[in-house]
Order: C-alpha cells, then structure tokens, then sequence
C-alpha cells in the first residue's frame, strides 16, 4: 500500500478532476482514493488511462456510500461502480461513513463477499469509533487491514492509533492539515519555519513520520504542483525526535472532519 495517496475529492469540472489526478502521478503518487458519494470516480480512472497507466501499478481505493442498502445491494452497487470505472478489482474497499444504522450491521459481510470473489485485495473501515471496531472485529470473518480516520498534531487520537498498531492495520489518515484550523498556530509556525518549510508540508511530514499512509488533500497537492516537487522527496523524511515533542504537547483532540460516536439524526 503506497504511503502518499491523493485523497477523495470533488472538483469543478471533468477536466480539473483530470489534471489533479495527472499532477498527483507526476509527483510520485500512486494510490488514488475513490468516493462513490463523489460521483467522480470515472474521471479519475479515465485520467489513469490517458496517461497509459497499467492498472498493477497504481493502487485503488473505493468507498462506497452505504445509505439504505442492504448487503446484497451493496455488492451489487460495487459491481455496477467498478463497471463505470472500466476496471475489475479495488485494492482497497470500505464503506463511507457509518450512517446506516438499519443495515450497518451486515454491511461488513458485504465487503468480505466482495473480497471472496475478487473484486476487492483488502478490507478497511472508516469513522467508526472505538467501541464499534470492537464489535466488528469480534463478529468479522475476514478483519481489516486499514483503519481510515482523521490524524494530527492536534488530534493525535493516541489510544486509537496504538490500537491499530497491536491489530496492525494500518492507519489511512484522510484529514492531515485538519482543514487549516490551525496553520496559525504559535508552535506549529515555529517548526515550520526552524525547518524552512511550510506548516502544510510539515503536517504532512508528522503524518509520515507517524507511519501513517497519507490522504493528501487539494491544499496539499497544490503545493507540491507550485513547488515543482516530488511528492516522495518533499515528503517521504522523517522529522526530528525535538519536532515530534514540540508537536506532541499541542494534541487537543480537535476534529475538523466526520465525528464517528453516531450517526446523524434524520432530517
């Protein structure tokens, strides 16, 4: 699994969605995230091909939205998916977000049926809580290998993370600049510019640093496109056990993205 993945994301046009996934190859990265919620996962393949990449060589991950779907039409919603994006198999498949409180249960069987037959290498889970995982792993047939959730200086999320290692999966951190909220912060900025770089590229540094497998978002991307970068170069280095501290003392567990303790309430 590449540590460096271009994250799940919506654009403008059919045409940006393309030459930020085009960018993101030249830059070095090989694992694209997929959300069907997204409605965008065609563009992204289709990108892929026009820039004659093998499918072995890049590695796929799919999301799919689970609202008001049994397991059978969850792997049927996938077959169909996989049909849109010209492609047989995902590397990597998950559901979305736990929101379906009536089937959520089952959904996981979905998944291994998925993974039985070839249409997925691996299983993940994404914003589920502590508590859930639990049930899940103790009733699973087949466990996860990725756990997907929001990871930072400020939301270190430590039981969590020493957990996944004991169970080891691996951590796919799909928040890493926790949207920006805190770019201004004092020991954040301070780090930064000890190292001469930018307080987006050194969340994503804490990220790698930390062993996670990174989602980099659009902001982050941008960066490494204006900075003429490969993202394995700019990224891909350890920082120092003095950063690390510095950065430790500033956990909050501050959440920008999804908050996974329930779902939400029916309009």
């Amino acid at each position: 699994m590449p540590q460096l993945c271009l994250g799940a994301f919506r654009a403008d046009s059919e045409k940006q969605t393309k030459e930020s996934v085009k960018a993101a190859y030249h830059a070095g990265i090989r694992h694209f995230e997929i959300a069907e919620l997204f409605g965008n996962g065609h563009m992204v393949t289709r990108a892929l091909s026009e820039l004659h990449v093998s499918r072995k060589d890049v590695y796929l991950t799919l999301k799919l939205w689970p609202k008001s779907r049994k397991p059978s039409e969850l792997v049927q919603a996938c077959k169909n998916h996989l049909g849109e994006l010209e492609i047989e198999y995902v590397d990597l498949i998950m559901v979305h977000a736990p929101i379906d409180v009536e089937n959520k249960a089952d959904q996981w069987k979905a998944l291994e049926e998925l993974k039985d037959d070839g249409y997925a290498k691996s299983l993940g889970v994404a914003s589920i809580n502590a508590q859930a995982l639990q049930e899940l792993l103790k009733n699973c047939r087949l466990v996860p290998t990725v756990f997907e959730m929001e990871v930072s200086p400020f939301s270190q999320k430590i039981e969590m993370v020493e957990f996944c290692s004991d169970s080891s999966m691996i951590v796919l951190n799909n928040e890493p600049l926790n949207k920006g909220l805190r770019n201004q912060n004092s020991v954040l900025m301070q780090c930064a510019q000890e190292l001469g770089i930018s307080v987006t590229r050194l969340l994503l540094q804490w990220s790698y640093t930390m062993g996670f497998c990174i989602g980099i978002p659009q902001a982050g991307l941008t960066e490494l496109i204006e900075q003429q970068a490969s993202a394995e170069e700019a990224l891909l280095q350890p920082l120092s056990d003095e950063i690390m501290q510095m950065l430790r003392d500033v956990n909050e567990e501050l959440v920008s993205a999804w908050i996974p303790d329930a779902p939400p309430e029916e309009n």
